[in-house]
């Protein structure tokens, strides 16, 4: 799902781009405008009411979508399950959202909205490459058992 904001909502290829992909889209700012519709519980829900669910903040402004961005916070601590947050901007400070989305543990794809979008498929379910979590576990680096490194 995404969470898009205002300003980038205003942007018309950003509203072409996400015309053309089969994405759940909500506004963070402003009035909903088609294909996004208004921030609610239930519209919430496709990531809330499962084990799973992923959730991408697209260039949240904390000046513009800061009583959205507040309300969602409010939404997701109150759902079932836990999404993973992603925020996909090219400069991003976690520390101007509200204190309810400070505390969610988010990871940044640097990019701007319309090539977010514009990297979403077209075609199938409505899938979204989130970067893996990366790193190994500590029991492997202190052994040694790195790609090209021999164990001891």
């Amino acid at each position: 799902m995404l969470a898009v904001g205002g300003r980038a909502l205003q942007d018309p290829s950003v509203l072409a781009e996400l015309r053309r992909r089969n994405v759940p889209t909500v506004a963070l700012g402003g009035e909903p405008v088609n294909p996004a519709q208004a921030l609610s519980a239930d519209t919430l829900a496709p990531v809330t009411r499962q084990q799973g669910g992923v959730l991408v903040l697209v260039e949240p402004e904390a000046g513009t979508d800061g009583r959205a961005l507040g309300e969602l916070g409010g939404l997701l601590k109150a759902g079932g399950h836990k999404p993973r947050v992603f925020v996909a901007a090219r400069a991003f400070n976690p520390f101007m959202l509200p204190m309810n989305m400070r505390l969610l543990k988010m990871q940044q794809i640097k990019a701007r909205a319309v090539d977010f979008v514009a990297s979403i498929s077209v075609e199938g379910p409505a899938m979204v490459e989130v970067p893996a979590e990366g790193g190994r576990d500590r029991k492997a680096r202190r052994r040694g058992d790195r790609e090209g490194r021999k164990p001891r």
